[in-house]
């Protein structure tokens, strides 16, 4: 009987300690969606095509100098090449000594071309210090 407590006792530290370890936390970025918003709260996946395009996700424990890039591009839109879309935005936001360690969420963002976008397919993928982390599809109707 007392082994099987021990056992218990054991088997909630570890659990405990892991927790903990996961709190201090290692470098992520999580939960990227599609949104009509910056903040995220209006996660789609479908655009009209005057929207302004948003890709929303959550950094975690960014120590200064950590870099996101989003880059953007056309899928499967009628008419139209497959490739890189081209922009003047910011697309690279990096973490400032004064912000590290930074826990929060970032936001990119892609405006509507002159007569807005084309329907169709179209993906943003988001690189974490240059590595690609996330590939999310969306559509123009």
């Amino acid at each position: 009987m007392k082994s099987k407590k021990l056992s218990i006792l054991l088997a909630a530290l570890a659990l405990v300690i892991s927790t903990l370890a996961c709190a201090a936390g290692e470098l992520s970025l999580e939960n990227p969606r599609m949104s009509k918003d910056d903040s995220g709260d209006q996660a789609v996946t479908s655009f009209s095509s005057s929207d302004v395009f948003y890709v929303v996700a959550d950094l975690n424990n960014a120590p200064a100098g950590t870099m996101v890039e989003a880059k953007w591009y056309v899928v499967n839109v009628p008419g139209y090449d497959s490739g890189l879309v081209e922009t003047n935005a910011n697309n690279v936001l990096s973490v400032s000594e004064s912000e590290a360690p930074f826990t929060g969420t970032l936001s990119f963002s892609l405006t509507s071309l002159d007569g807005g976008w084309p329907a169709g397919g179209y993906r943003v993928e988001l690189y974490l210090n240059n590595v690609l982390t996330h590939t999310v599809d969306f559509s123009v109707q």
